[in-house]
């Protein structure tokens, strides 16, 4: 059945079907007719169509000529439509449809199906939002336009329309509001067109646009290439780029000139810019590197490529050349160049030096290379070395006190640190490391690794060493000899001149060491022994046995002469050569006198013994009676001191029972005390007492009255402590660890009562409530004092306790003491208490050495 649009008056469209394709005619941008495509139509929409049955007239007889008029009319109009229709359904490049006031689609033509995807069943009746993206139906963009096509009667606009498959297209949009023949908004003609590929091309060919004048651009301002175009002759046709201030020639200046007008003389005649053309024109492409002369004849370095340009047809129409100025960069090159050459040199120095460990190291001081010396003086290969850290070359205490980090760190500070130690090898010997760290930075100053440089020294350290304790020795001798004043000392070179001259030799002979110096060894000599040749004699002598040893007359500088005996020893080098000799003499001078003097008496000995013997004989009665007269003063004498013996012993003794019988009476009134301040410091008093008691006690049973020992009279002080503090038994145990010391009385009675103290205070204040416990006494010598601590593991000090502020009158009494004996008492606390001071007042001696 065919379709045709019809009652036309009814859908208030004014005129004719003409008028609706004028309404429906428009053009694109580029001036093409648009033509409306295939239509179909809603059955919903108020008749905008009917069958052809019910659109066709029939004329019947008996009708009217009015009426037949009025149905040709009618007739004529559906034919009308009929041919409108028949134009709109077989147009396809265009979507054509009609849309209600309210934007649904009443209307869809072939063109509509093709460009959106949509079949009409699947449309028909659906707002025309459909067709445009989220973002716009979210934005209102569909009621928009509606409102402007019904405000200005036409509204056109170009965008993204979606198809069916979600595929977004350009599309050239016309939208026309249909009103009736009152005016009123009826529905609205839209018609829509695909430009995705115009739009394409055009987005193609602004984006070649942008990119041509962005090369246009680039070409203009590159700062560092000259850019010329040449035609097919090798001839220039334009200049750009930096090729004004390259070469000094400006654009207008290059045109006509030939290919080589930047050439060397030297290239030119090589041929070398025809050359290039023909490689160029052969390859398409000619690179050269070379030099060129700029306008003003200086040169500079090039880097130069020559592109030919053909025409489609593959014709060559010219040429491109792109220079630039690669002079700072030929020169880097060549100073690359040297440096490597002179890099090279470096390593082959390096790798030839093999009295060196060269080896580098990264930043955490692992081994980064390891070169020929230090393979060749520790036996291991770079396998076996890299990766390792440095620290393998120190001892594990080292080690551990941080020396490796130390090294590097003190590199990386000051650039350079020499060290010279004793290190380990990798097979684990220890030997003396001469050398330097050098620090290594980047040209930015970042410090990159370090690199080390040694040397295994061992046998000149030990030469050294050696050395150091010959020259100490040495000066030790040279102090003695400078300390000789009675002995002639003085060294000879090989001719016999004299190279030192010692205190005792300028103190005897007479003569200065400026005097001395550089004279003949004669200079001592007597002129006929001069003459006689006895100094050369005494050298040669010396020079062939190693010595010479001499007593005869020498000369003083002021002529006097005097007896000397002495001894010329030779001095050889490593050679066996002499190199000098030592001559020591002493001035013997009275001995010689004496021994003349004896064998002048020697004649009158004989009669003189016999007269010696008689006097001798007198002396020896008279000896005789003397040692009898002394024998009994010392036994007068032993008696006596025998007699001080036993009254000392005795003074000890009463003391002791004085101070024993002011204790018992103490103790006496202890037990009438009640408990409180007056009964402890009364107990206190008892036990001080018996400490000096017990003293002068040890001091009167010792035979000799050398000394007390430290360990009996201490043991005599926990006697009394315990008899003082009965209740103490069993409850605390008394302990001493003391070396085999012996105290005089001075020592002693301060001494005693220190320790008393000390014991007293832990006994009363560390072991409150029945508490258990042991207390420690101990005395050791140590260098230069005694060391004395009071031990116990009771309650310990309170957490506030300073001794600077107690008021104990124990304690401030055991400070005076132990001031007085040249210490100081130290507490401490952590579990019980602990005082401990060193006494280097007293004077102490092992048994029998006081």
């Amino acid at each position: 059945m065919k379709t045709a649009f019809c009652r036309p008056l009814k859908m208030g469209i004014r005129g004719s079907t003409s008028g609706i394709c004028r309404i429906l005619d428009h053009r694109n941008s580029v001036g093409e007719t648009c033509v409306p495509e295939n239509l179909q139509t809603a059955g919903s929409a108020e008749g905008l169509c009917e069958s052809s049955a019910e659109a066709s007239i029939e004329r019947e007889p008996g009708i009217s000529r009015a009426d037949g008029a009025v149905c040709e009319a009618g007739w004529a109009l559906n034919e009308s439509e009929e041919r409108f229709h028949l134009l709109v359904d077989a147009v396809t490049d265009y979507a054509i449809y009609m849309l209600d006031p309210e934007g649904r689609v009443m209307t869809w033509n072939q063109g509509a199906k093709r460009s959106k995807g949509y079949a009409a069943e699947e449309v028909l009746g659906r707002n025309f939002s459909v067709f445009f993206l989220p973002e716009d139906v979210e934005a209102g963009t569909p009621a928009k336009e509606l409102a402007a096509a019904a405000r200005e009667g036409r509204y056109a606009v170009d965008g993204w329309r979606l198809r069916k498959n979600g595929e977004k297209f350009w599309a050239q949009v016309t939208l026309t509001a249909i009103r009736g023949e009152q005016g009123e908004l009826r529905g609205f003609a839209k018609v829509t067109r695909d430009m995705s590929a115009q739009k394409a091309a055009d987005e193609a060919l602004q984006s070649r646009n942008g990119e041509l004048e962005r090369y246009r651009i680039i070409v203009e301002n590159l700062g560092e290439y000259g850019i010329g175009m040449l035609d097919e002759n090798g001839c220039y046709t334009n200049w750009g780029g930096a090729g004004e201030k390259l070469i000094g020639y400006r654009a207008g200046e290059v045109p006509g000139q030939k290919y080589d007008i930047l050439a060397t003389e030297e290239d030119r005649l090589a041929g070398w810019p025809q050359k290039e053309l023909e490689e160029a024109a052969r390859t398409g492409r000619s690179v050269r590197d070379c030099w060129k002369r700029r306008r003003d004849g200086s040169l500079f370095w090039a880097s130069c490529v020559l592109t030919s340009v053909r025409d489609e047809t593959g014709k060559l129409t010219g040429y491109v050349r792109v220079g630039r100025d690669m002079t700072q960069h030929k020169r880097a090159e060549d100073e690359l160049h040297r440096l490597n050459a002179q890099l090279q040199r470096y390593r082959t120095m390096i790798e030839n030096i093999d009295v060196y460990a060269i080896y580098t190291l990264d930043l955490e001081g692992r081994i980064t290379s390891w070169e020929a010396g230090a393979q060749k003086m520790t036996g291991t290969t770079p396998e076996q070395m890299l990766g390792r850290h440095h620290s393998m070359f120190f001892a594990p205490e080292e080690a551990l006190a941080g020396l490796p980090e130390h090294d590097l760190q003190e590199a990386a500070r000051t650039g350079r640190y020499v060290i010279d130690a004793w290190r380990i090898t990798p097979a684990g010997e220890r030997v003396w490391s001469s050398g330097v760290i050098n620090a290594l930075r980047d040209e930015t100053g970042k410090l990159t690794g370090y690199v080390r440089m040694a040397r295994i020294l061992t046998s000149q350290k030990e030469a050294e060493d050696a050395l150091r304790a010959l020259n100490a020795q040495l000066n030790r001798f040279r102090v003695i000899v400078e300390n000789i004043t009675d002995h002639v000392i003085f060294t000879l070179d090989a001719e016999g001149r004299i190279d030192s001259w010692g205190p005792g030799a300028q103190n005897m002979l007479g003569y200065t060491m400026e005097e001395a110096l550089g004279r003949e060894y004669s200079m001592i000599f007597a002129r006929e022994e001069i003459e006689a040749g006895k100094p050369q004699g005494e050298l040669n002598e010396a020079a062939g046995k190693g010595h010479c040893s001499t007593a005869d007359w020498r000369v003083r500088k002021s002529g006097e002469r005097y007896w000397s005996s002495g001894e010329t020893t030779a001095i050889r080098d490593d050679a066996g050569r002499v190199a000098g000799y030592v001559r020591v003499a002493r001035d013997t001078t009275i001995q010689k006198r004496m021994e003349e003097s004896l064998e002048q008496l020697a004649f009158d000995l004989e009669d003189r013994v016999a007269e010696r013997t008689r006097q001798l004989e007198d002396t020896v009665v008279e000896l005789l009676k003397k040692n009898a007269e002394v024998e009994r003063m010392a036994q007068d004498t032993a008696r006596n001191l025998e007699e001080k013996r036993l009254m000392l012993n005795e003074i000890h003794h009463r003391v002791k029972n004085n101070l024993q019988v002011v204790q018992s009476l103490l103790k006496m009134s202890v037990r009438s005390l009640p408990e409180g301040d007056a009964r402890s410091v009364t107990m206190a008093t008892a036990q001080r007492v018996y400490a000096m008691a017990m003293i002068h006690e040890r001091l009167y049973q010792t035979r000799d009255l050398a000394g007390v020992s430290v360990s009996t009279y201490l043991r005599d002080i926990f006697a009394g402590v315990t008899d003082l503090y009965p209740s103490l038994r069993g409850q605390i145990k008394l302990v001493l660890e003391s070396d085999d010391i012996l105290l005089g009385l001075d020592q002693g009675i301060p001494f005693g009562l220190m320790v008393n103290e000390l014991l007293s205070n832990s006994l009363k204040h560390g072991f409150p409530a029945g508490r258990k416990g042991t207390v420690t006494v101990s005395i050791h010598r140590m260098q230069g004092a005694v060391s004395v601590a009071v031990e116990d593991d009771g309650v310990g000090l309170p957490e506030d306790f300073d001794a600077a502020k107690c008021t104990s009158m124990g304690l401030k009494l055991a400070d005076s003491l132990a001031h007085q004996l040249g210490g100081r008492l130290t507490f401490t606390s952590s579990r019980g208490c602990r005082v401990q001071t060193d006494l280097p007042r007293l004077e102490v001696a092992p048994p029998g050495k006081a």
